[in-house]
């Protein structure tokens, strides 16, 4: 993998737009807890009988803004995993805007692709597997 310059700022854009988000769920879940009762529940859950792929979320995102890390990670891996990488994300779109030097983006090469692809893929059907077995 190399870094090249980047063609667009909409990567930072959206990595500032994804902290934003997480923050202001972060926020809603700790000073407003009910919030999450008012959520519909999952469709698919209710059709099947099993866990989606999403199923746990909001209980992480609950417990996350209690800071209750681990409970977290147990609800959905997925959460805080993405509120860490969406606070590093924001941290370099940030240091982007003050130094040009740093407005750099991945380049993948074909294979680098198609694993990275296969990686994700792979991931995420373990989470799926995982939730639907915790979660019955």
């Amino acid at each position: 993998m190399r870094f090249v310059r980047e063609s667009s700022s909409l990567i930072r854009w959206l990595a500032l737009a994804a902290a934003f988000l997480a923050a202001a769920g972060l926020a809603v879940a700790r000073w407003i807890p009910a919030a999450a009762d008012l959520l519909p529940s999952c469709r698919w859950r209710r059709l099947t009988g099993l866990a989606c792929p999403t199923c746990g979320m909001t209980t992480a995102l609950a417990a996350l803004a209690q800071g209750r890390w681990s409970e977290a990670w147990h609800a959905h891996p997925l959460v805080p995993a993405g509120v860490v990488l969406a606070a590093l994300a924001a941290a370099w779109a940030l240091a982007a805007m003050a130094w040009p030097a740093l407005r750099v983006q991945p380049a993948l090469g074909p294979r680098e692709t198609k694993a990275a692809r296969v990686v994700a893929a792979s991931a995420l059907l373990l989470l799926w597997l995982r939730q639907a077995l915790l979660l019955r």
